[in-house]
């Protein structure tokens, strides 16, 4: 939603937004006619955001950048997997070929990010002092300081390669919550010590995390493979 009566929306080979007609009720407004027809996408739109007078909606072949009534294409050799924004800025990482950072209609080269191999980057969160906190599925955490990357070795770095991290929300203060693909999710301090686990044993109602949120008053939000949990 970009809080000026548009909901933005995504789904396979298709997005638009949604926004009240005059009787009062929501009506579909498709963008995919402002797409030249080489680029009109036949796969799913997984991220969307909403970035003062842009939207940017991305899929894994594709970024898409919808701007005062018309659209960019940005397109890569390599797959994409998945756009992140943190802070102000926007990361996406391209399959065997490292990470990028999205700036203006362009994605330039994260000096360094090699060391990622094809880990999967499945987060990217601020962390202390400017820096970003990467999450990997295989291969645990990375700290980018802004010139490198490096492995961050802490107590959760086994725990998240075990059981395949999926996802990561900050929790405003000194905390960082991950969600795994096998056993739930585990809190983080900025020391690296665990300081949570919370599973299914111990009241989730599912041991996946598909999707996590922090709302305004602290709440986690949890998307499971069965059902949501607020924590």
């Amino acid at each position: 939603a970009d809080g000026k009566g548009k909901i933005y929306a995504g789904g396979f080979g298709e997005f638009g937004y949604w926004e009240n007609n005059k009787k009062g009720f929501l009506k579909y407004n498709s963008l995919i006619h402002l797409i030249p027809k080489a680029y009109i996408p036949n796969e799913e739109i997984w991220k969307i955001y909403v970035d003062g007078d842009r939207v940017i909606f991305q899929s894994f072949g594709t970024i898409f950048i919808y701007s005062k009534g018309k659209i960019n294409v940005i397109k890569a050799r390599n797959p994409f997997l998945f756009l992140f924004k943190t802070g102000s800025r926007y990361f996406v990482e391209q399959v065997s070929a490292g990470l990028f950072e999205l700036k203006n209609n362009q994605l330039d080269y994260v000096a360094g990010s090699n060391i990622l191999g094809n880990s999967g980057v499945l987060s990217i969160l601020p962390f202390q002092h400017n820096k970003y906190l990467i999450g990997t599925a295989k291969n645990g955490l990375f700290i980018y300081d802004g010139k490198q990357i490096s492995p961050w070795r802490n107590q959760a770095n086994d725990f998240l390669k075990t059981y395949q991290l999926n996802n990561g929300a900050l929790i405003p203060g000194k905390y960082f919550a991950y969600g795994t693909i096998l056993n739930g999710i585990v809190i983080v301090d900025t020391a690296g010590n665990v300081v949570q686990h919370i599973n299914k044993s111990s009241g989730l109602q599912n041991n996946t995390v598909l999707s996590l949120y922090t709302d305004t008053e602290q709440n986690l939000w949890a998307g499971l493979d069965n059902g949501i949990d607020r924590i």
